[in-house]
């Protein structure tokens, strides 16, 4: 089943968001008291530097996590442990934040799924130059996060007023995993991409079908997929191309949102950086060399489109 990860910026989303933590937090771990509106969000939700990055599955919210840049207003972990006096060495704007994560039962069984919200955190940290993200999990997060680069800031403990078993973890991002951030890094892809949406889809699922009007590319972080076509006299789809990871595809929808040419199948479980036109041509007025580097792009397609042709 596919799904994507995003930055939360739609206000139906924010509110799905809002009633998924109140389903995991209040009415399933019974963590927190049960609000009037079904809703769980704190003060921490309205500061400026706070974002969430959703998990969203046939257009339903399934998970989630709340990060919060360090300032002089408070952090949203010191309610289980204060990480303050550890980090003196680090700017305040430097240090982020994780809570709030949680995730539809039904998915936790999906480990990509959970994997790639934390994924999509550190590649968060790596843009916006953070030096260490902090935060106080559970025993059951402890070997997810150390697989990235997590250690454990100090001794477990159990939290007196909600009774649970917190293990405080840092992770300095100079000993992050180097692969979470080789998909920011190949190719140079990050020139053109800022809008931190991923997508996932498992083996013979139709990432685009021709015919679809496109507002979407994707870069292929890791993966395959093969470029399937319908021949007009028969009908008959037939195979033109195969991608591979490092490949873009679907470029064209960023410059003009025509249908597309052809139908893309993932060929394996497949994970895709997904730049969406509106965000683009943002990027193109703030900076012109994004257009630069995405006409090469189109520009060597066209001209490998030309060979098959000739050949």
């Amino acid at each position: 089943m596919s799904f994507r990860i995003k930055l939360c910026t739609d206000t139906e989303d924010l509110d799905d968001l809002f009633r998924l933590r109140h389903r995991v937090f209040v009415d399933q771990e019974k963590l927190m008291p049960p609000t009037p509106d079904g809703r769980l969000f704190n003060r921490f939700d309205v500061f400026p530097n706070t974002v969430n990055l959703v998990a969203v599955s046939e257009g339903t919210v399934v998970g989630g996590v709340r990060l919060t840049r360090g300032n002089d207003a408070g952090n949203p972990a010191k309610e289980f442990f204060d990480f303050g006096n550890m980090y003196r060495d680090t700017p305040n704007g430097a240090l982020l934040y994780c809570s709030m994560l949680c995730v539809e039962p039904q998915y936790r069984k999906k480990r990509e799924l959970t994997n790639n919200l934390l994924r999509m955190v550190t590649y968060y940290a790596f843009r916006h130059g953070i030096e260490r993200v902090l935060a106080p999990v559970r025993p059951t997060l402890v070997k997810r996060l150390k697989t990235i680069g997590f250690r454990e800031a100090a001794e477990t403990f159990t939290h007196v007023e909600s009774g649970l078993i917190v293990v405080p973890m840092a992770l300095d991002m100079r000993e992050i995993n180097p692969h979470y951030l080789d998909f920011a890094k190949t190719h140079n892809i990050q020139q053109y991409v800022e809008n931190y949406e991923r997508a996932f889809y498992t083996a013979d699922e139709a990432i685009v079908r021709e015919g679809d009007t496109g507002e979407e590319a994707f870069y292929i972080v890791e993966g395959e997929a093969d470029v399937i076509r319908a021949c007009n006299r028969t009908g008959d789809s037939r195979l033109v191309g195969q991608l591979k990871t490092g490949d873009l595809f679907g470029e064209v929808a960023l410059i003009v949102g025509q249908r597309r040419s052809a139908t893309v199948v993932a060929r394996s479980n497949i994970d895709l950086m997904v730049i969406n036109r509106d965000a683009f041509h943002r990027q193109v007025l703030d900076n012109p060399n994004h257009l630069f580097s995405l006409l090469k792009v189109v520009g060597h397609r066209l001209n490998q489109t030309l060979s098959q042709i000739h050949s």
